[in-house]
C-alpha cells in the first residue's frame, strides 16, 4: 500500500507516494496538512520517504541553483542516485555529494558539459571540492567518526592558496 499523508476530512486531497503534481498543487496540499513532515516533489512526482533518521538534514534554497548539494542516503539511496541526481544535473548543480552511512559509501559528482561525472577521493581518502575550494573531507575519518581527523582535513584545505582565492572572489561579489 502506498504511503499517504492524511488531510482534514472534507478539505485538501491527500498526498500519495507516486502522485503526479505541479509544484503549486504539491505546496498547497503540503501546507494544508500540518502534521506532514516528510514528502518531496521530484520531477513532478511525490515521494514520501520513511521518517527521517538522525543522519538526514533538509536544506531549502530560496532561489537560484545551488552550487553544491549534499544528500545523506539512509533509506533513499536509489532515489538519491537516480531521480534526484538526474534532476540536479539538469538544474545545473555544480557538485553533488551522497553519503550512504549504512554502506560507509561516499559518492561525488561534478557537472561537466556532458553531465555529471563521478569524482573519486584521493589515495589518502580526502575529497576536495571543486565548487568550494578548500572544503576538504576526510572520508575515512567520516566513517570512523573521528572528529579530529575530519577537522584536520578541513583546516588543511582552508589554508590553501585555492581557498584564499575563492574567498577573495566571494568578497568581490559582495561589492
Amino acid at each position: 500500500m502506498p504511503l499517504a499523508a492524511l488531510a482534514d476530512p472534507g478539505s485538501t486531497p491527500l498526498l500519495f507516494e507516486g502522485d503526479s503534481l505541479t509544484s503549486e498543487e504539491f505546496l498547497r496540499r503540503w501546507e494544508d496538512i500540518p502534521d506532514l513532515k516528510h514528502a518531496e516533489l521530484i520531477d513532478g512526482i511525490v515521494y514520501m520517504p520513511l521518517p527521517v533518521s538522525c543522519y538526514h538534514q533538509n536544506w531549502f534554497v530560496s532561489s537560484g541553483t545551488p552550487e553544491l548539494i549534499v544528500e545523506v542516503a539512509v533509506t533513499s539511496r536509489s532515489r538519491d542516485f537516480g531521480a534526484k541526481k538526474r534532476l540536479y544535473e539538469r538544474a545545473g548543480v555544480r557538485e553533488y555529494l551522497i553519503a550512504v552511512p549504512p554502506r560507509q559509501e561516499f559518492a561525488a559528482f561534478s557537472l561537466t558539459p556532458f553531465g555529471f561525472r563521478p569524482r573519486v577521493t584521493d589515495a589518502d581518502g580526502i575529497f576536495r571540492s571543486e565548487a568550494f575550494p578548500g572544503m576538504w573531507l576526510d572520508t575515512k575519518a567520516l566513517w570512523a567518526r573521528d572528529r579530529q581527523g575530519r577537522n584536520a582535513a578541513l583546516q588543511q584545505g582552508l589554508v590553501t592558496p585555492e581557498h584564499a582565492e575563492f574567498v577573495a572572489q566571494m568578497e568581490a561579489r559582495k561589492l
